[in-house]
C-alpha cells in the first residue's frame, strides 16, 4: 500500500511539473524577429585558476539585446539586432537576421571598403531540426544536441533546444533556444574567460 501511494505521488509531482513547462511558445521561429522585441541577459564571466581549478569570477552585467529595425543587404531582407550575443567576427560591417523555412539565416558584410564587397549569407542555425543536424557558419560547426532540455530561468521554465557550436572539434559555445522566445542561455569560451549569458526578462510583440 506504501508502494501505491508513493508511485501516485510521485505522478502527481511529475504532472504538476510538466503543466509549468511553457511549451505553448513552439512556432515557426527559432528567434522571434520582429521590429520591436528586446531580450534582457544576465552575463557572468569567469575563468578557471590554472592553480587549483577554482572558479575566479571576472565581471557580471546586463546585456540588452534588440531587433532594431528592418534591413536589408543585398538582396538579403531581414533584421538588424542590436547586442547579438553570438560572436560573428570582428571586422564585420553590416549584419542581418532572417528566418526562413529551414532555420535562421545571417547576411554579413566584412570591412569597411568602398565599393563594399557582396555579403556573406549562410544558415546559423537548423530549424525545425533534429539531433545530430549539423551547419557550418563562419569557421564553426553547429550541431543539434537535444530537442528537449528543460531550462529554469526568471522568466520561466522552458523546454529548448541546445545548439552546439565547435571550433577545431572543440566545443566553444552552446545555445538553449526555445522557439518564438529565442536565446534561453548562451554559453562561449573566449580565449581563457567563459561567458555565460541568461535569460532575465523579454518581450515578445
Amino acid at each position: 500500500m506504501k508502494k501505491l501511494s508513493y508511485f501516485i505521488w510521485t505522478l502527481v509531482i511529475l504532472f504538476a511539473y510538466s503543466c509549468d513547462v511553457n511549451e505553448s511558445n513552439y512556432s515557426s521561429d527559432i528567434l522571434p524577429i520582429k521590429e520591436g522585441n528586446s531580450w534582457d541577459y544576465q552575463l557572468i564571466q569567469y575563468k578557471y585558476n590554472e592553480l587549483d581549478s577554482n572558479i575566479v569570477y571576472l565581471d557580471t552585467s546586463i546585456v540588452h539585446m534588440k531587433v532594431v529595425k528592418v534591413d536589408t543587404l543585398g538582396s538579403f531582407a531581414g533584421h538588424y539586432i542590436e547586442n547579438y550575443l553570438v560572436y560573428l567576427g570582428w571586422d564585420v560591417s553590416t549584419v542581418v537576421f532572417a528566418n526562413k523555412e529551414d532555420g535562421l539565416y545571417i547576411a554579413r558584410r566584412f570591412g569597411f571598403f568602398y565599393p563594399p564587397p557582396p555579403p556573406k549569407i549562410e544558415k546559423a542555425l537548423s530549424y525545425p531540426t533534429f539531433v545530430g543536424d549539423t551547419t557550418h557558419f563562419d569557421y564553426y560547426i553547429i550541431r543539434t544536441s537535444s530537442l528537449e532540455d528543460i531550462m529554469n530561468v526568471t522568466p520561466g521554465i522552458y523546454k529548448c533546444i541546445v545548439y552546439e557550436v565547435f571550433s577545431e572539434n572543440v566545443l566553444v559555445g552552446k545555445l538553449w533556444m526555445a522557439p518564438n522566445v529565442g536565446i534561453v542561455k548562451y554559453w562561449q569560451l573566449y580565449g581563457v574567460v567563459n561567458l555565460n549569458y541568461e535569460l532575465k526578462s523579454f518581450q515578445i510583440k
